[in-house]
């Protein structure tokens, strides 16, 4: 998760976002010095603060509506956090959230208005269960902007020789980034479309992360309560970690397509979907906004 030079709750907002169906993206988004300390969980309301726009906004806001939340688990060997988005009010322009996250704001509610089309904050607050939301600072991060080429090619990994689009995207450092270039091998056709085939990314003084289909997918039953869906179930082998992904058919907002991520050894840490509904109420008051 990136954070917004100092703030903490910026991480917060990328659950806000509709994850890329992209594993190295996932596997550097599960680093752990991207879990905040203890220490450096913000004590008071007044020392947080929100990063703008909300990162991965569905495009258009699609996806959006009314009493619509998700629940997602992140389980490593330090810790667990259980992360909870309720849309409270879906407008011509603007929508309302509800983030829960202890791990990030302790046993504050962060109550959001953001922009329905780009997701722009416009307002943010915090409060606890009944109350009226105190106004916390905003943030303004400009979203990375990779320079990217992509190619028709073939890759040959463990799993096969296939068809792929090369797609090479460099970063620059900033306050939403760090430097580091990403090269993924994407399928384009068959159960492999659009699926990562080969994942590099590099990171200056570090050595690459590395990651390869193992086997073609499996497709299996994924169940949450009240639900059975079928997903798409994608390994990889990798260095210095295996990962796995389990892919939704569709995008949901917050989640995007990845319904469970696994990075194996020495890492372990799991990020899953584990509940989503129709039915969320505020939990703030909300009266005036």
């Amino acid at each position: 998760m990136k954070l917004a030079g100092a703030s903490i709750l910026a991480a917060a907002i990328v659950g806000c976002a509709s994850p890329r169906r992209d594993g190295h993206a996932e596997w550097l988004r599960l680093q752990p010095r991207s879990e905040p300390s203890p220490e450096a969980v913000p004590e008071s309301r007044e020392s947080l603060k929100l990063a703008t726009p909300c990162e991965g906004w569905p495009v258009g806001g699609a996806g959006l509506r009314e009493g619509y939340w998700i629940e997602t688990t992140t389980t490593s060997p330090r810790s667990k956090a259980v992360t909870r988005k309720s849309v409270i009010a879906v407008e011509v322009a603007r929508v309302k959230l509800e983030v829960v996250d202890p791990a990030l704001s302790r046993d504050y509610i962060i109550a959001i208005v953001a922009a329905r089309a780009t997701g722009e904050v416009s307002w943010a607050g915090a409060g606890k269960k009944g109350e009226k939301p105190v106004e916390i600072a905003l943030e303004k991060v400009e979203p990375p902007r990779p320079e990217t080429t992509a190619d028709d090619v073939e890759v040959t990994v463990k799993a096969g020789t296939f068809r792929a689009r090369k797609v090479v995207s460099r970063y620059e450092a900033s306050a939403s980034s760090f430097e580091h270039t990403t090269t993924r091998w994407v399928g384009v056709e068959g159960d492999l479309e659009d699926v990562d085939l080969k994942m590099i990314t590099d990171v200056p003084g570090v050595p690459p992360t590395e990651n390869e289909l193992a086997e073609l997918p499996s497709h299996e039953e994924w169940r949450l309560p009240g639900k059975v869906l079928g997903v798409k179930h994608v390994k990889y082998l990798g260095k210095p970690s295996p990962l796995e992904l389990w892919l939704l058919p569709e995008s949901w907002p917050f989640a995007g397509s990845t319904a469970k991520t696994l990075v194996g050894a020495p890492f372990l840490t799991t990020v899953e979907v584990t509940g989503t509904g129709e039915d969320a109420r505020p939990e703030l008051d909300w009266e005036g906004r």
